[in-house]
């Protein structure tokens, strides 16, 4: 991911986070990069794109300057604003043959604040061809075993599941 900035005269700015990979693809939803929710299958029937110069827009942000010192955010927009660990779905090559995987990134966008992006997982199914749940970490796709995000070590995800 890349975060870029551009300034537009005195008083107003832009700001974007775009997400730029020199190899793979990655799905879209609504032009953008896909912000996909655990469970959400990742495989060859999803819409995958390039994320290269200059990228797929993940969120972006615009304001104007109210005082010498400080901005104010007026606008954010795109798939990824205020996103709390959702999942990039991911196709690429390892020895000319196509893997899915995802990554798990949050996105804060806040008044008097720029974009911030935090990665704080990822994971890709070792065979080629084979498709991967967001947020899965093990077993198959039929027998998943999830990301635990939770900070008290369980979920009514978990247990539904039988965990």
């Amino acid at each position: 991911m890349r975060l870029r900035g551009d300034w537009k005269g005195a008083s107003f700015w832009q700001e974007q986070l775009n997400l730029q990979m020199y190899s793979g693809e990655v799905i879209v939803n609504g032009g953008e990069a896909g912000a996909l929710a655990e469970g959400a299958v990742i495989g060859s029937h999803r819409n995958f794109r390039h994320a290269q110069k200059p990228g797929e827009l993940m969120a972006s942000a615009s304001g104007t300057y109210m005082y010498s010192c400080c901005s104010f955010v007026k606008k954010f927009a795109g798939n990824w604003v205020d996103a709390k660990d959702l999942y990039l779905g991911l196709q690429f090559q390892i020895s000319g043959q196509t893997h899915y995987g995802w990554a798990r990134v949050s996105v804060t966008a806040k008044e008097y604040e720029h974009i911030s992006a935090i990665l704080s997982g990822y994971a890709y199914e070792t065979i080629p061809g084979q498709q991967i749940l967001a947020g899965q970490r093990s077993g198959t796709a039929d027998d998943p075993v999830f990301v635990n995000t939770s900070a008290g070590g369980g979920s009514l995800g978990a247990l539904a599941r039988g965990r």
